[in-house]
């Protein structure tokens, strides 16, 4: 391969490391927004309740306990998005400046496919909670507690193991290669 093609993809590389960045600090703004956004209109966290938690034909009667609860139910995935956002920014980071079989990058890696993991998990406890949030004031009979695992969160699973995997390939490879340096 000729040298003097390593310099474009080098600069394709950083420019597309700058963008993913962008996107990502984007991300953490709006989720860092969003629990805001849903505390001032009650009638949006009403609707996208309805739509996270499954609760479409029931009847809501959001007051303010049932608001700062649903609020309270959506943090933690909030939190573990904007994790993921930060060892994102810091992983691409590491890829701009050349280190993409750095150790640090690899243990991003793995760390975007744990926080992805551990997201996959909490999204349907949190969706459950959300759901007794918004009908906690029903009266009794009509309160529920819903609970579901869609094909989203399946996929989710998936990305996130192979993102597992993919980062315990690299750091084999990494390793390998430094062996067989070691050899020569």
């Amino acid at each position: 391969m000729p040298s003097d093609d390593i310099e474009p993809r080098s600069r394709r590389l950083r420019r597309l490391c700058r963008f993913v960045r962008g996107a990502v600090l984007l991300a953490a703004v709006v989720l860092l927004a969003w629990p805001l956004v849903l505390a001032a209109r009650p009638e949006l966290l009403a609707e996208i309740g309805r739509q996270s938690a499954g609760l479409q034909e029931h009847p809501l009667t959001l007051d303010a306990r049932g608001q700062a609860l649903a609020i309270a139910a959506m943090l933690p995935p909030t939190a573990l998005g904007l994790l993921l956002c930060s060892l994102l920014w810091r992983l691409f980071g590491a890829y701009q400046r050349g280190q993409a079989l750095s150790a640090g990058a690899q243990r991003r890696l793995q760390q975007v496919g744990a926080t992805l993991l551990a997201l996959a998990l909490v999204q349907p406890l949190s969706d459950a909670a959300l759901s007794v949030a918004l009908t906690i004031g029903n009266p009794p009979g009509q309160r529920l507690l819903t609970l579901g695992f869609d094909s989203g969160d399946y996929l989710l699973v998936v990305v996130a193991v192979t993102i597992l995997a993919v980062a315990t390939a690299m750091h084999e490879a990494v390793r390998a290669a430094e062996e067989n340096r070691g050899f020569v």
